[in-house]
């Protein structure tokens, strides 16, 4: 529908006959519960006045407070034995020894490999699906790309990235970013 027939709708006689007693209904039922809801506040906090400073042995609120300390106490207890820092070791990534001259990883990689780097690059940056690298690569075989893929995380230029909302992403990783602009890809 166009934005021109959608303005027309909101004048239409019909919308404004049913509109218009929908929206009173909702608006005049709203007010009613207003009603309900505050007296039902004004007992609930009348209560709660009345146990806190009613005739008891021992005061509500004594009672109230003790039960207070005793979360705070099992709260700090917990936490001394169970403590919430982890403690983590970063160790460098092992160098590769001198006598060996290091391949570059851009070697090994097949035409289907090299297309799907070449569109990591041209996204910039930005994590993709599998479909946006079959239509990229014209490939129709999904599994195909996810094994290129697995092969350009295993030469160390890129990762996935999991995500419930739009399932698996793969983007390049620091080494592939540094890799395709050495290239000029990017």
């Amino acid at each position: 529908m166009s934005a021109r027939n959608w303005a027309s709708i909101w004048k239409h006689p019909l919308f404004v006959a049913v509109a218009g007693p929908v929206l009173a209904t909702a608006i005049l039922a709203a007010i009613g519960k207003l009603g309900v809801a505050w007296h039902w506040l004004v007992g609930v906090a009348g209560t709660v006045w009345q146990s806190l400073k009613g005739p008891v042995t021992v005061p509500m609120w004594l009672l109230l407070l003790a039960g207070g300390i005793l979360v705070l106490l099992l709260v700090v207890l917990v936490r001394s034995i169970f403590p919430l820092e982890v403690e983590v070791t970063i160790t460098p990534p092992s160098a590769a020894p001198a006598s060996l001259p290091r391949v570059d990883p851009l070697t090994r990689l097949d035409a289907l490999e090299t297309t799907l780097l070449r569109h990591l690059a041209k996204a910039d940056g930005e994590s993709l699906q599998i479909n946006d690298f079959q239509m990229a690569a014209q490939e129709r075989s999904q599994l195909r790309i996810e094994r290129a893929l697995e092969h350009i995380e295993k030469a160390g230029l890129g990762e996935w990235h999991r995500n419930v909302a739009t399932g698996p992403r793969f983007a390049l990783n620091r080494e592939g970013r540094d890799r395709v602009i050495a290239k000029g890809w990017a």
